[in-house]
């Protein structure tokens, strides 16, 4: 398996990490033989077992088939597929941007002509891929990238169904359930219909705010949330394009738009004109964030750069602060973590940015209250010394307890949360909870884990509430 940081992939040398999820990592590479840069995806099957990790070699596959079909100006570029010590990677176009869900996540004011350009752009790359015989079955704002210069670009082709092709996982549920399509949602074969139903959620998510819960998802009750949202004037939808949403998110297949062409030309009345071009608009509001650079201290002589903080636990540390600072959490997190070498420093680094005092000192207890799992040398500094001793000692009778007993859950609970877990997570999310249990220190720690993968943070509160009555 290759190491945290590795200095090459392949022939392409890495320069910077872009970003990372459960099962893998994207950097920002260069391409020594035509001097470009690239996107390299790494899955990390060493958290798999042979079966899940053959499935996403498969989904790698799959990707780089269906954009192989896929050339257009709004669709990333896959250029290349290759292998390194048992893990797989792609290498994609190097898009300078970011994706919508970031805009959405910090509440970015986008005016009408905005999204509904970005939604026919979308709408044009599935046309594209949909007359090449590409259904992509994960259209969500996460796979929409908005780019510095203005343009849309949809990525990610990893669920894709390729006709043809023997890679289709029938039966199974693929895709994010957020924003999937009530056949998808029951495990049923998802054709280009299934992908105009994602992109009238996104519409949706775009214009209201308003996403649906888990419980309306499998408890039946999407039609009501639907009519809600496009119902009702507090939500802001827009009048003149609710029968447009409407028609996108029908329930049947049959009753949506008959193609992705349909779709956008449905949406061009409502545009209107506006003095500037709508990508000229867009461009003015995307700056796309530095990537993280690999290998290289933030500050000279800090060492932080071996500090290896866990990702489920920096999730908390970055729901923390947005809970104080917004969207900005994510930058801010990454830059300290450079920076710092125990949670000490790192809560003082970030307390920096919260301009209230007794909401810095309420972080400041929250952050060292979450840091009670980790290892010693990171919580050096952790409150006073009487409560560092105290907690260190209640560590060790923990740890011993842990050691002798393990995690007491039992398989049939690990299938309800399994269950739990996929109606947020999709497909694997049992793989995922059987991966972390071998980790957790206890049921606690397990849900936290589990929640820390959750994109969304109203939707991982919603999860360990559900999940801690279940276990």
């Amino acid at each position: 398996m290759i190491s945290d940081t590795p200095s090459r992939l392949g022939k392409y040398e890495v320069r910077a990490l872009l970003g990372q999820g459960a099962m893998g990592r994207v950097y920002q590479c260069h391409d020594p033989d035509i001097d470009r840069l690239v996107a390299v995806k790494v899955i990390l099957p060493g958290q798999l077992d042979e079966r899940h990790a053959e499935e996403m070699r498969a989904r790698f596959r799959r990707e780089a088939r269906a954009a192989a079909r896929c050339q257009h100006a709004n669709i990333v570029t896959v250029y290349d597929v290759g292998e390194q010590d048992g893990c797989s990677f792609i290498v994609m176009e190097y898009v300078q941007g970011e994706e919508l869900r970031f805009f959405l996540d910090r509440g970015e004011t986008l005016g009408d002509g905005e999204r509904i350009y970005i939604l026919q752009e979308v709408l044009k790359a599935l046309d594209h891929a949909h007359t090449h015989g590409v259904v992509h079955r994960d259209v969500k704002p996460a796979n929409i990238i908005l780019t510095d210069d203005g343009g849309v670009k949809v990525a990610d082709f990893g669920v894709a169904r390729i006709e043809d092709s023997d890679l289709t996982l029938s039966g199974s549920m693929l895709g994010t359930p957020t924003y999937m399509s009530p056949e998808g949602l029951r495990g049923e074969p998802v054709g280009p219909a299934g992908d105009l139903y994602s992109v009238g959620m996104v519409m949706l998510e775009m214009f209201s705010g308003c996403r649906p819960t888990p419980e309306d998802l499998y408890q039946g009750k999407m039609k009501a949330f639907v009519d809600r949202v496009l119902s009702s004037s507090e939500e802001g939808f827009p009048e003149p394009l609710r029968a447009v949403a409407r028609k996108a998110l029908a329930f049947e297949p049959k009753h949506r738009f008959t193609s992705a062409r349909a779709f956008l030309e449905a949406l061009t009345p409502h545009a209107g004109r506006q003095e500037q071009a709508p990508g000229e608009v867009l461009s003015q509001t995307v700056i796309s964030r530095a990537p993280l650079p690999v290998g290289e201290p933030a500050s000279p002589g800090l060492g932080a750069q071996q500090v290896e903080w866990p990702a489920e636990w920096l999730q908390q540390v970055r729901d923390l602060l947005a809970e104080q600072v917004g969207p900005l959490a994510d930058v801010l997190v990454q830059r300290s973590t450079t920076q710092v070498e125990n949670v000490e420093a790192l809560g003082e680094s970030l307390a920096k940015n919260i301009p209230d005092e007794a909401e810095r000192t309420d972080f400041l207890k929250r952050i060292r209250a979450s840091a009670s799992g980790l290892p010693l040398h990171m919580r050096s500094g952790c409150g006073t010394a009487a409560e560092r001793s105290h907690r260190a000692a209640d560590t060790t009778a923990k740890d011993m307890t842990a050691g002798s007993a393990g995690l007491a859950l039992g398989e049939e609970a690990v299938e309800a949360l399994s269950g739990l877990y996929a109606q947020y997570m999709g497909p694997l999310a049992g793989e995922l909870v059987r991966h972390l249990r071998s980790q957790a220190p206890d049921v606690g720690g397990l849900l936290e884990r589990l929640a820390s993968q959750i994109p969304d943070p109203g939707d991982r509160r919603h999860f360990l509430g559900r999940a801690r009555k279940l276990v």
